[in-house]
């Protein structure tokens, strides 16, 4: 037969022989195999930490401690907060004279321009309507709080001493 119809028989041969119930299983058995992986990889997080991490942390201190680790770093800390302790003294001297000027320009743009918004019109009128406004708002807050007082000090009469009241 031609090699067309020899691959074709192979086939059919091998679907013959198959069976198709197992088959069938291999897409559960593959679910099967990766819930499997999932749980052995869950146990492994959650088991082994908890059961060998105490003895690594106490070997690991007493290692530290072994080495002086600790020592080392707070040698190294002191040094580190010496070194930046006189970089910020050289730092501020250096600009203590810029800080001067800047301070002294600061002044002077602050005169200039509080002379500037006192003599123009639009800003000192803006300023009348704030104030005039701000003095409304305080007003009726008075009286909202007046009345607030008057009600507190009138004796709380409800509608069941009324009936009572009534009665006798």
């Amino acid at each position: 037969p031609p090699p067309d119809q020899q691959q074709v028989g192979a086939v059919r041969r091998a679907y013959n022989k198959a069976e198709m119930a197992k088959l069938g299983q291999l897409p559960m058995a593959l679910l099967f195999a990766i819930f499997t992986l999932f749980c052995t990889v869950a146990f492994a997080v959650i088991h082994f930490p908890k059961k060998y991490a105490p003895a690594l942390l106490h070997k690991a201190k007493a290692k530290a401690i072994e080495y002086k680790v600790y020592d080392g770093a707070k040698a190294a800390a002191s040094r580190l907060k010496l070194a930046s302790t006189s970089a910020y003294h050289s730092a501020s001297e250096a600009a203590a004279p810029h800080l001067a000027k800047g301070m002294e320009k600061a002044a002077e743009l602050y005169e200039k321009t509080s002379s500037t918004i006192a003599s123009s019109p639009v800003a000192s009128a803006a300023l009348e309507k704030g104030l005039v406004a701000t003095s409304q708002v305080r007003a009726r807050i008075a009286a909202e709080l007046l009345k607030l007082k008057d009600a507190q000090a009138a004796p709380l009469v409800t509608k069941h001493d009324e009936e009572r009241d009534s009665e006798v």
